[in-house]
């Protein structure tokens, strides 16, 4: 019997191997790439569609506010409660009351409507300086005082300060040397309630104006409210508790309750606002002047949720305060004469002058 030696040979066994690492970290590579590139396509999608959801969103606050506008322009508009929507019933109810489709585009739409004509604060995003906001509004029970919080519209916290330490002497400061970054609020109160005539009117309203300080008080009594005081506010350089979001707060305190209508108007500089009544107790909501507006917007699988507030009120909504802000304005009394002016073929005739006017 033969015996053969059969001869081991190894050559190429390293290339193998060395072969097939490399295709692992390819293959691992490839992988990684084709992971990343996926994710970036699917943040790239998620971005479109928030967007879309976002535009979806604003859509149904403008639906909204479209609605409300066009109730309060109706010569018998209904009541506040009208507006409510509390169960997310936008698409549903909404529509079928306004007439307005949720649907913007496809799938893109507002997908929950809700509205509060009842919120616990009043708010204004901006208000430009020596622009009048009037409204009225019904607390739901009983108060003992009211809170006007306000800052500028346009300064950041971290750059908050400069107002003086004391009141000004008349003549105000002129609006080029103003340094504080809060301007003053001009505001008068008007009880509403009961019976409601020329003389109570005139008795019973409070114009004032707060007057930002620093260290300046955080209270101050109605009762000692005169017409055309100057009342300090205490404002402060950093940004306050959450009870009190902004840098200029001041409570009247003593407030009778009841129902008011309040202008305000900004002095100096742009000015983000918020008002709320203190309560006897418990919560009370403020009724007849805003409305807080949250809708959903839906693209695809993406939901965003926005919140805005619309005016309720007929004087803010249809005037669009343009009869508040460029009235006669006068620190002495006005002496107005009357004349019927005759058709164009009549010869005009001098009237003889109120004997209760002085002319120069």
């Amino acid at each position: 019997m033969h015996k053969h030696n059969v001869k081991s040979d190894q050559n190429g066994l390293v290339s193998i191997i060395v072969t097939i690492i490399i295709m692992i970290v390819l293959s691992l590579i490839v992988l990684g790439f084709a992971k990343v590139s996926r994710r970036e396509q699917r943040q790239s999608l998620d971005r479109q569609l928030t967007s879309q959801a976002y535009y979806a969103a604003e859509t149904g606050i403008n639906d909204a506010q479209k609605y409300i506008k066009d109730q309060l322009a109706l010569p018998s508009p209904p009541p506040p409660s009208a507006y409510t929507f509390t169960q997310c019933q936008g698409p549903a109810s909404f529509t079928n009351v306004s007439g307005i489709s949720n649907v913007v585009n496809g799938t893109t739409s507002y997908s929950c409507v809700l509205v509060d004509p009842s919120p616990e604060q009043l708010i204004w995003q901006r208000i430009n300086a020596n622009n009048s906001l009037a409204f009225p509004f019904k607390p739901s029970g009983p108060i003992t005082g009211m809170t006007f919080s306000w800052q500028d519209a346009d300064t950041l916290a971290a750059n908050y300060g400069g107002c003086p330490g004391a009141l000004p002497a008349l003549p105000f400061v002129p609006q080029t040397s103003w340094t504080c970054q809060a301007g003053a609020l001009r505001v008068d109160v008007t009880p509403v309630s009961g019976a409601v005539d020329r003389a109570g009117l005139i008795s019973n309203t409070k114009n004032f104006i707060l007057y930002p300080l620093n260290g300046g008080p955080s209270t101050f009594a109605y009762g000692s409210v005169g017409k055309g005081d100057i009342i300090p506010v205490g404002c402060a350089a950093v940004a306050p508790t959450p009870a009190t979001p902004r840098h200029c707060n001041l409570t009247l305190t003593g407030l009778p309750s009841g129902d008011y209508f309040v202008r305000i108007r900004p002095v100096y500089r742009a000015a983000v606002i918020e008002m709320a009544a203190v309560p006897t107790a418990g919560t009370v909501t403020l009724t007849d002047a805003q409305a807080v507006i949250d809708v959903t917007g839906k693209a695809n699988d993406i939901l965003k949720r926005t919140q805005a507030r619309a005016s309720i009120s007929r004087i803010d909504s249809i005037t669009d305060n343009t009869t508040l802000d460029y009235t006669i304005q006068s620190v002495d009394s006005l002496c107005k004469q009357y004349a019927i002016i005759p058709p164009s073929t009549v010869t005009p005739t001098n009237s003889t002058p109120d004997s209760s006017c002085t002319f120069p």
